[in-house]
């Protein structure tokens, strides 16, 4: 009776986890070392999110069976953690460092409890993340109609507050016509974006086909070109394995048609721009820092000889380079590691995620791509249950 009631929550707490993964309702800290030149820097705020409680429910749930997923791993964890202790001690403690410890902590945990978790605890996430794109995609659409957020009920689920009028506001202009794009819940439409492609590929290759549609639709929502250009990676990917040559055309259509549309429609002019300048300057800063010992929360454009303002206290945007920017001559050998684990997931998931963070940082950096980073490998991590069979295979 009891185990029967423990199985029935834990499906409950899957299904919740999915549905309010890309929510951001949670209670925010400002410590001292949140200010950057007193300024707030979103990104170094402490943040208590809903989903963080439901995550804390299932580590407490499954703790032996995370505990015997650890035993292969010990090794690897007692070095990295006496790495992390030295330099945590030569830091004087730092409390961001150890903000960043706990962030990339929420990664392996979510890791460790999708790699064991049964077939029906998988079903019951990807119900629960399917269902949270039909109502993004609905607040997307409104979103997208009114120019601005719709606030009230949404609020709660950490949809920000923005008009036309907001300075700094995320829009483009077609034909002519300025369209502010849908923020959802999210802290930019390029997370939506990405988020959503990388849901949708999951959704897709276990078989949640009326999650995809959604998904899809919010990528397109999104107007974020990288997103964009990744559902047509995707839809190139679907045309290749499918055996329909009728099918393989339409799907090969699409694929150009989302490519050329990403040309119709015009952002920021710097865009670009300013993403080669965080690389170089990513790429500059690990050269200069590579031996030394991890430095977690390193990893913010300074302020000096900035040619763009708008980077002032932005992330480098590109996720790769932000973990080597942190994690210095570790993240290296880490990277080797990380290889490894998501070698058995399918190819073009890993294309995607490669994809995405080349050309942006939430995945490191927001609490839905961390949480959502954390379910992909811990889903690559061989499972017996049939649905990671399938998955595998895919």
């Amino acid at each position: 009776m009891f185990t029967r009631y423990k199985k029935s929550v834990r499906i409950l707490l899957f299904i919740l986890f999915g549905l309010l993964l890309p929510t951001q309702l949670g209670k925010h800290f400002w410590p001292a070392f949140s200010f950057v030149n007193g300024i707030r820097v979103d990104y170094f705020s402490p943040t208590f999110y809903v989903t963080d409680a439901l995550l804390l429910l299932l580590i407490v749930l499954l703790w032996k069976n995370i505990g015997n997923q650890t035993k292969k791993y010990s090794k690897g964890i007692v070095v990295l953690l006496l790495i992390l202790g030295v330099s945590w001690l030569s830091r004087d403690f730092s409390l961001l460092f150890g903000y960043r410890v706990l962030q990339y902590g929420k990664i392996v945990f979510v890791a460790l409890i999708f790699s064991q978790a049964s077939s029906r605890e998988r079903r019951a996430f990807l119900t629960g993340l399917a269902l949270s794109a039909i109502y993004m995609c609905t607040l997307s659409i409104v979103q997208l109609y009114y120019g601005e957020s719709m606030q009230g009920l949404w609020w709660l689920f950490g949809e920000r507050l923005y008009t036309s009028a907001t300075p700094g506001i995320s829009s483009i202009s077609a034909q002519g016509l300025k369209i502010i794009r849908p923020y959802g819940t999210f802290s930019h439409p390029n997370t939506m974006g990405g988020f959503y492609l990388m849901s949708l590929a999951v959704l897709f290759l276990e078989g949640f086909y009326w999650g995809v549609i959604p998904s899809s639709a919010l990528v397109l929502l999104s107007f974020s070109r990288i997103a964009t250009i990744g559902l047509g990676i995707f839809m190139l990917y679907a045309a290749l394995r499918t055996t329909c040559l009728r099918c393989k055309f339409v799907k090969i259509g699409i694929f150009i048609l989302l490519v050329v549309i990403t040309f119709v429609w015009k952002g920021s002019e710097t865009s670009i721009t300013e993403r080669l300048y965080t690389w170089r300057y990513g790429v500059e800063h690990i050269t200069q820092t590579l031996f030394q010992l991890p430095l977690l929360g390193d990893y913010l454009i300074p302020r000096s000889s900035l040619p763009f303002p708008g980077l002032f206290n932005q992330p480098i945007h590109n996720a790769l380079l932000l973990f080597l920017s942190e994690w210095k001559i570790v993240g290296v050998f880490m990277l080797y590691a990380i290889t490894r684990i998501f070698s058995s997931i399918p190819r073009i998931l890993v294309l995607l995620l490669i994809f995405v963070s080349l050309f942006d940082h939430y995945l490191l950096t927001q609490q839905q791509g961390l949480l959502l980073l954390g379910v992909i490998a811990g889903w690559s991590v061989p499972s017996k249950t049939s649905l990671h069979k399938s998955y595998s295979q895919s």
